[in-house]
Formats: structure tokens, C-alpha cells, sequence
């Protein structure tokens, strides 16, 4: 029970944290504007969905695979959403690096909530 609830934790800050950053990266560099940067439910709800399924791909996966299957799906998955159902109004290669920032920050913040709270369980 504890370690599912760490497990939602390390997807929550995986998710929230990297959307936030990203929204700033998109406000600093692309020109969106802030409240639409970081203000978006709908980008939020997509970066939670995004990081639930890299738990679930390390729930099924070894380390490696599951990391490189995190990082397609974490650039992929948001890029297609981005583009055709959120309607964003950046170049296709905007989004692209916006979402391989996306990515690597979601899955490098899940990782170590995760491995803290796995360390943590294990000391007691």
C-alpha cells in the first residue's frame, strides 16, 4: 500500500514538475505566452498520462528497455497530442524539442522520486 502511494507521488512530481519546466522553456524560447505555457489543465492531464505510462512500462520492462521505451513514448505521445487534439500553433520541430525536454526531465524527476522512495522502504 505505501509503495503504491510513493509510486503515485514519483508519477505526480514526475508529471507536474516537468510540465511546468517545459512551460517555461516553450515561454522563454517559442514565444507562447505565459498563462498558455503553464496554465493549460489540458497539458497537465497529458504529462500525467505520459508519466503513468512510464511506471507501467517499468512495471513490464527491465531498466534499460523500459527507459528507452519511456523516452519514445514521452516524446512521441505528446508530440501527436500536442499537434492534432491540443491544436498547438508551434512548427512541428518546436514541439518535437520542447517534448524531448518533456521526456528527459519527467522520466530523470520519476526515476529518483522512485529510487528514494524503493530506498526508503528498504531502510525500514
Amino acid at each position: 500500500m505505501k509503495m503504491t502511494f510513493l509510486e503515485c507521488i514519483a508519477v505526480l512530481a514526475g508529471a507536474i514538475v516537468a510540465t511546468f519546466v517545459t512551460g517555461l522553456v516553450a515561454w522563454l524560447f517559442a514565444g507562447v505566452p505565459l498563462l498558455t505555457a503553464i496554465g493549460s489543465p489540458g497539458v497537465y492531464f497529458l504529462g500525467l498520462v505520459t508519466v503513468a505510462i512510464f511506471a507501467f512500462l517499468y512495471h513490464q520492462l527491465d531498466r534499460l528497455a523500459a527507459a528507452m521505451a519511456s523516452l519514445a513514448v514521452g516524446v512521441v505521445l505528446p508530440t501527436l497530442v500536442d499537434r492534432f487534439i491540443l491544436g498547438d500553433p508551434l512548427s512541428w520541430k518546436a514541439i518535437f524539442l520542447l517534448n524531448i525536454v518533456f521526456a528527459v526531465l519527467a522520466l530523470a524527476i520519476y526515476r529518483f522520486v522512485h529510487a528514494n522512495a524503493v530506498v526508503r522502504q528498504g531502510h525500514r
